[in-house]
């Protein structure tokens, strides 16, 4: 694994965290958390250090050697999920971010099908809503409301399948059994 990040480019992307151990050339490194992937905003080289800037600490430098570039799994669907409902990422964009980042394999007929099953995956370690004016995110301390109707909803759309799935099950089991009868209709044919 390549322990550096390459501090000639000066595009914003993501990095990850390698340390948050702080010392006089580790400024603000304990605000970090090693292992989670930031925003990296802007690069400020001087003859002897590189300070760098990310969008979850604006206003503050951190040392370039605390961030390494992202390598293949590094991201994955969640990571592109914001936090919080006005922050809702619209399924069209998350596709796109998602193709973006490699998450998509080249060779899929719908990448918005795929980041669907993405989506299904990452929901079963992670509680993401749908908002029903369109886009996905992960609710935060704000979003108690929004989280209660999601459980809600949820819990009657199980409770609805689980319905459909027993009456299945019976008539499925009444046609094996040979019980199975077809009904007299009221109306029509």
């Amino acid at each position: 694994m390549d322990r550096t990040m390459n501090v000639f480019n000066e595009e914003p992307r993501m990095v990850v965290c390698i340390s948050n151990e702080k010392d006089s050339w580790f400024p603000n490194a304990e605000l970090l958390e090693v292992g989670k992937i930031y925003h990296l905003t802007d690069v400020y080289r001087d003859s002897w250090h590189t300070d760098v800037v990310i969008s979850e600490f604006p206003d503050l430098k951190f040392n370039s050697c605390t961030f390494r570039e992202l390598e293949d799994g590094d991201i994955s669907l969640i990571d592109l999920i914001p936090y919080g409902k006005d922050n809702a990422i619209s399924r069209k964009m998350l596709v796109e971010k998602a193709d973006f980042y490699g998450l998509i394999p080249n060779n899929v007929r719908s990448k918005d099908r795929y980041t669907r099953k993405l989506l299904q995956k990452a929901r079963e370690d992670n509680v993401i809503i749908a908002k029903p004016t369109g886009g996905y995110y992960i609710p935060d301390e704000d979003d108690a409301t929004e989280l209660a109707v999601y459980i809600a909803t949820e819990h009657s759309r199980a409770l609805a399948i689980h319905s459909d799935l027993v009456m299945a099950n019976r008539v499925f089991e009444d046609m094996v059994h040979g019980r199975l009868k077809k009904p007299e209709r009221r109306y029509g044919d």
